[in-house]
């Protein structure tokens, strides 16, 4: 039993085609890219196909399909929205900062180390 097909049929240019076909084959490219560039080259290719096929034939859930076909008709982009929430707090010279105080060993900044400090005040009371 076929079952319905998918509301969002994929159409591809030729260019479009092609950068897909690139993608879909680059090992340095994210994961996921790959897997979207996959998954749109198969519902160009076979549009006879169910979202649930082509979900299994690149390896993710039916949903992940249903929703890059229907972005790939509204955008044609294969990357995420930006997300929600605030802005980052701290620039990025303060968060290179941080990094590399919590990288550091303490002795570099006057203090003993937690274990050591512990140690030695423990030999004095014996």
């Amino acid at each position: 039993m076929p079952g319905p097909r998918p509301k969002y049929a994929i159409t591809l240019t030729p260019e479009q085609e092609a950068r897909l076909q690139q993608l879909s084959t680059c090992y340095l490219a994210p994961f996921a890219t790959v897997q979207r560039a996959q998954l749109l080259l198969l519902a160009s290719r076979h549009p006879q196909w169910q979202n649930a096929t082509i979900a299994q034939q690149v390896g993710c859930h039916v949903n992940t399909v249903k929703q890059w076909r229907q972005r790939w008709q509204r955008t044609e982009a294969l990357y995420d929205a930006p997300r929600a929430g605030t802005r980052r707090t701290f620039t990025p010279l303060q968060r290179t900062q941080v990094v590399a105080l919590a990288c550091s060993a303490p002795r570099q900044y006057g203090k003993v180390s937690g274990r050591a400090g512990r140690a030695r005040s423990w030999r004095k009371w014996r």
